[in-house]
């Protein structure tokens, strides 16, 4: 009889054309200091040599299920695929452009279980397509809850982790690039406050022709999340978006001025 797998944390990357970074980012959840996870790709109908790279490490690691789309789905829907077939207690989130430290999971875990946290996120470093380090390292609130998630969106998906319990029953909804503030704010309904653990445990890539490069475009998206999925009334979401301006703005001010470069990027040998 053959022993059901149930480890402690599903990991969740939605790929779509990643070939150029794929391997940066599948490693460093392979160097992971804990190894009781699953990673759960799911390929979004890419057109690059994105599921050969993965088919690659399939052949060496049975942690790693793929599950490929038929028809493109978007990042949101592809992500609420590999939830739903999650069996990890924890869900953690990553960007197939992003790279975690090899203590992430081991040092967000602990962080949780011992303070019996069901949502967290980490501190992190911006770099560069070329992964040189280009920010110093971003500070985050020690807890957020629903509304102030609204005003200061300061988790960014890769650094995200949560209880599965938590997960919501509804479909998720797509938003092109801003689909994870949804989910996070649906569970920030269900659970009173996400709690940030202050190292910087993640490697946050900022691409030139990406929509969270685009200040315009995200800005635009956080609005369509307030008025459109979130349903606030006008002088709310005004409120609320004066907030997440300046809270922005502020965030790029003083994490690229304090920039020094005395931090780089974990290197492994294979």
């Amino acid at each position: 009889m053959i022993k059901k797998f149930f480890p402690e944390v599903s990991v969740i990357l939605p790929v779509y054309n990643s070939e150029k970074f794929l391997r940066e980012c599948i490693d460093s959840i392979l160097y992971q200091e804990v190894s009781d996870w699953e990673l759960i790709i799911i390929d979004d109908c890419s057109i690059d040599d994105s599921i050969a790279i993965v088919n690659g490490y399939l052949v060496t690691d049975h942690r790693i299920i793929v599950i490929q789309n038929k028809k493109r789905l978007g990042p949101g829907p592809s992500r609420e695929k590999g939830i739903r077939k999650a069996k990890g207690k924890f869900i953690a989130l990553i960007d197939s452009d992003d790279i975690w430290h090899p203590e992430k999971l081991k040092l967000q875990l602990m962080f949780m279980k011992n303070k019996n946290y069901k949502a967290s996120y980490c501190s992190y470093y911006r770099m560069s397509e070329n992964a040189e380090r280009i920010s110093s390292a971003v500070k985050i609130p020690l807890k957020i809850d629903y509304d102030g998630l609204l005003k200061n969106t300061c988790i960014t998906t890769s650094t995200f982790i949560y209880k599965r319990s938590l997960t919501p029953r509804e479909r998720f909804k797509n938003i092109m690039g801003n689909e994870d503030l949804l989910l996070e704010l649906a569970i920030l309904k269900k659970e009173n406050f996400a709690y940030g653990l202050r190292k910087s445990l993640v490697f946050y890539r900022l691409r030139a022709n990406s929509v969270s490069s685009n200040s315009f475009v995200s800005a635009l998206g956080v609005w369509k999340v307030y008025r459109h999925f979130e349903n606030l009334n006008i002088v709310k979401s005004l409120f609320c978006f004066c907030h997440y301006a300046f809270n922005a703005l502020k965030k790029r001010i003083i994490h690229n001025t304090m920039f020094s470069t005395n931090t780089f990027l974990p290197t492994h040998s294979h």
